[in-house]
């Protein structure tokens, strides 16, 4: 067991750390260990006045250093929530770095949120839903909000309000297409229109961020235009909403015209380097792909070892379902066949089965079987082991295609049954399978090879016919001296059977290729 003395200095250096207070750490812990950074740590609105950037930060300055120029750390740190306070996050970052042992990390996640940076270090992660001022800076510095999330908008939009007015137009549209993401849409044009009622974000943050709410909300024409109007604008905003544009695009199955392709090259490579470059560099594998330019996509794509492993996944599983929906032959199997263990690790399941589905459809039985094989698919979903059925069926093996379907139930289970029954010779079992699907046709073909002349003969076609052709008997009378009667029937019947065999044979025959 830990030293109470141990156990207690441990959850006062949390404390510190975190900015709670102690006895109210137990209380504020959300679900899965999380906790809330406190309020009185995020109480930036006091961290300085109309005079900081004037007087107050000229001031801290002056005093940061003492006798033997010694650093004030208590100095240091008035002076990092005033440039935080005026929204000078790099700056603020820059001081935070002259003691790195005793770096706040709340100040230092703040001072990056402020400056456009992602929460990398995850200070406020898992804390939308919190009751306090950490809900606002969780959805702020969210690299990407997680699905199910829970977000408290009231207390964002408490928090948005009780912030300088500095920082307002900084943060405001982040907030506002970060609430919508989490379907948040009323909350998000709430906090927009104080925003725009307040004056201080520039016209072209506000069109942009209510952009992205439309097109959260299916207003697809209208976020296109205002998108590729900012696109072609030289804003701050310009390489996002290329990406937006292109995404959008991806999205409805658009086509992307070839400015925007252009300029997503053009960003993807000049902003390589930046925070932005993974997204940028994404939006043009796209806008090649929207384009039928699949070539270019993946060679691109291959191009691009320095982009984070998340991006690359995305990029790998899109290419390749647009590759696979309207790719042509020659180039998909250029692609799928030598290529499948570079993307063994790096695509999704779903993704693995539409690529193993094309093959199949190519009358690749043996390559879809690899890629329906890779580690990433889960061996026994229902997806999976449909598909490895008709695989098995393609390759002439109706026990494994059996075997594969064991357990699964449905009327798509028990069609590839009746097929790998039918090619093991149970007819029956297809016949009766068959007729339960509905699928008359096939069901007769069954009854026919099960030799059912009963069930053929209550249709209408060759094979009705047939049945009762195989059913009839001599007329009566036939003996060892046939009568001119029975002979005459016969002539008559011969005469028949062949108009019925030509019929079947005509029915039955194999489509020319």
């Amino acid at each position: 067991m830990p030293v109470p003395e141990l156990a207690g200095a441990h959850s006062q250096i949390e404390a510190a750390i975190l900015g709670r207070e102690p006895a109210d750490m137990q209380t504020r812990v959300r679900i899965g260990g999380t906790g809330c950074v406190a309020d009185g740590a995020l109480d930036i609105a006091s961290w300085g006045t109309d005079g900081t950037f004037d007087k107050t930060i000229p001031e801290l300055r002056r005093r940061l250093y003492g006798e033997f120029d010694t650093l004030d750390p208590e100095i240091l740190t008035d002076l990092v929530r005033a440039h935080v306070y005026i929204g000078f996050g790099a700056e603020a970052r820059a001081l935070l770095e002259l003691l790195p042992d005793r770096r706040d990390p709340v100040l230092y996640a703040l001072a990056g949120i402020v400056d456009g940076a992602t929460d990398r270090a995850g200070v406020f992660a898992g804390q939308t839903g919190c009751e306090g001022a950490a809900a606002l800076w969780a959805l702020a510095g969210a690299p990407e909000l997680p699905e199910e999330a829970e977000v408290d908008d009231r207390s964002v939009r408490r928090a948005f309000e009780a912030l300088p007015a500095t920082l307002r137009p900084v943060l405001g549209p982040t907030l506002a297409t970060r609430l919508a993401e989490a379907g948040h849409s009323d909350a998000a044009r709430n906090l927009l229109s104080r925003l725009a009622r307040s004056g201080g974000a520039s016209d072209a943050e506000m069109r942009f961020s209510q952009a992205q709410i439309d097109r959260l909300e299916g207003a697809v024409q209208e976020a296109h235009s205002v998108l590729e109007d900012l696109s072609h604008g030289a804003g701050a905003h310009a390489p996002d909403a290329v990406a937006a544009t292109i995404a959008l695009a991806s999205e409805n199955g658009a086509p992307v015209n070839a400015r925007m392709t252009d300029l997503s090259a053009a960003y993807s490579t000049e902003l390589r380097a930046t925070e932005k470059g993974p997204e940028l560099w994404l939006a043009h594998l796209r806008a090649l792909a929207a384009n039928d330019r699949f070539e270019d996509a993946f060679e691109a794509f291959r191009n691009g070892d320095d982009m984070p492993e998340e991006h690359r996944r995305a990029a790998a599983s899109e290419l390749l379902t647009a590759l696979s929906v309207q790719g042509s032959d020659t180039g998909f199997l250029q692609e799928a066949v030598p290529r499948r263990a570079e993307y063994a690790t790096l695509v999704q399941a779903d993704v693995a089965l539409t690529v193993a589905r094309r093959l199949l459809g190519l009358g690749l039985a043996d390559d879809a079987m690899a890629w329906a094989s890779l580690p990433v698919l889960d061996r026994e979903s229902r997806e999976r082991r449909l598909l490895l059925s008709e695989i098995h069926l393609a390759r002439s093996d109706p026990q494994q295609a059996e075997i594969a379907l064991i357990g699964l139930q449905g009327d798509d289970a028990l069609a590839l049954r009746a097929q790998a029954r039918a090619m093991m010779g149970d007819y029956s079992y297809a016949q009766t399978a068959f007729g339960a699907l509905g699928e008359d046709g096939a069901a007769r073909s069954a009854a026919w090879l099960a030799g059912d002349w009963a069930a053929l003969g209550e249709g209408e076609d060759a094979l009705a016919a047939a049945a009762e052709l195989v059913g009839s008997a001599l007329p009566d009378g036939a003996g060892p001296q046939p009568s001119l009667a029975v002979v005459e029937a016969l002539a008559t019947s011969g005469a028949e059977t062949r108009d019925t065999l030509r019929a079947l044979l005509d029915q039955t025959r194999l489509a020319e290729e």
